[in-house]
C-alpha cells in the first residue's frame, strides 16, 4: 500500500518538483515503511518550499525522534507550536519531546496546554497520564488515564499505563497499612512517674518475657511476695531519676541474666526491701 503510495507521489513530483505537499506525503509514506533517513529528506524538502507546515514538522520530528536524535526532534515540534499555537497535536508532540530529554516539568505543561485546548482529545490525556506516572504522581496519572479510556475504550497505551499505575497504587497502599504487632517481643511502658512492673499479689510473674520501662520518676521492678523474680530474661530500665539496681534484701544476686539500667535518677530492680 505505501510502495504504492510512493510510486505516485514519485509520479506527482516529476511533473512538479516544488509541490511541497507531494514531498510531505511521500515522506509520511517512507516513515510509515520504517524508511527515516529519506522521510527526513522529504520533510525537509517540503519545509524548504513551505516552512509554516505544522504536519511536516511534527512528522519529521517523529522521524528524528525514531532515529535517537532527540534535540532535533524537540526543534521541529518546538517549531510547529510556533508555527500554530492553537493545535493541541503539537503540544502532546512537544511534550513528549520533553520527556525524552528528561525535562518532565515542561512535558507535563505541554500536556495540560493540550487538555485546555482540545479537552476531548484521547491523546492529550493519556500523554498527561503518562507524564504524571513518570514524576511518581500514580492518582493523577490514573484519572487522566481513566479520561483517555472514557473517551476512547480501546487504546493500549492507555490501558498498559494504566495497569502499571495501579499496581504502584497498590504497592504504596500496602506499605502505608499498619503491621500487627510481632509476637514474641518485650513489653514497652511509657510513663511520667513511678512504676512498677510486676504481677498481681494473686498471680505469678509470667517467665520468658524481658520488661523495658521508660520513666521520669522512681521505677521498681518486683515480683509477688510469693514468687521470686524469673531468672530467664533480664530487665531493661531507662529512668530520668537516682538508680539503684540489685536483689532483695538478704538474698544474693541472680547470676544467669544480667539486669540492664540506663538511668539519670531513682530506679530499682528488686522486691520492695521488706518482702
Amino acid at each position: 500500500q505505501f510502495a504504492q503510495a510512493i510510486e505516485e507521489f514519485d509520479i506527482a513530483l516529476r511533473l512538479d518538483a516544488k509541490h511541497a505537499r507531494a514531498f510531505a506525503l511521500r515522506g509520511a509514506a517512507r516513515l510509515q515503511r520504517g524508511e527515516l533517513e529519506r522521510a527526513v529528506e522529504d520533510f525537509s524538502a517540503a519545509l524548504e518550499l513551505n516552512p509554516g507546515d505544522v504536519r511536516a514538522h511534527l512528522a519529521r520530528g517523529a522521524a528524528y525522534s525514531l532515529l535517537g536524535k532527540l534535540e532535533d526532534s524537540l526543534k521541529d515540534r518546538d517549531a510547529a507550536v510556533r508555527a500554530d499555537p492553537g493545535n493541541a497535536d503539537a503540544y502532546v508532540a512537544r511534550g513528549g519531546s520533553y520527556h525524552l530529554v528528561g525535562q518532565h516539568e515542561k512535558g507535563l505543561a505541554d500536556r495540560t496546554k493540550a487538555i485546555e485546548l482540545n479537552p476531548k482529545l484521547a491523546e492529550a490525556w493519556c500523554a498527561r497520564g503518562n507524564a504524571y506516572y513518570l514524576l511518581d504522581r500514580f492518582e493523577e496519572a490514573r484519572r487522566d488515564l481513566e479520561q483517555a479510556l472514557r473517551l476512547r475504550p480501546v487504546y493500549l497505551d492507555a490501558s498498559d499505563v494504566l495497569e502499571k499505575t495501579r499496581r504502584k497504587l497498590e504497592e504504596l497502599a500496602l506499605a502505608k497499612a499498619p503491621k500487627p504487632a510481632p509476637k514474641g517481643r518485650p513489653a514497652v511502658a511509657v510513663a511520667a512517674g513511678s512504676v512498677t512492673i510486676g504481677p498481681p499479689a494473686e498471680k505469678p510473674a509470667p517467665k520468658g518475657r524481658s520488661a523495658v520501662v521508660v520513666a521520669a520518676g522512681p521505677v521498681r521492678i518486683a515480683p509477688t511476695a510469693e514468687k521470686s523474680a524469673p531468672a530467664e530474661k533480664s530487665a531493661v530500665v531507662v529512668a530520668a531519676a537516682p538508680a539503684t539496681i540489685g536483689p532483695p534484701v538478704g538474698k544474693p544476686a541472680r547470676t544467669e541474666k544480667p539486669a540492664v539500667a540506663v538511668a539519670a535518677g531513682s530506679v530499682t530492680i528488686g522486691p520492695p526491701a521488706e518482702k
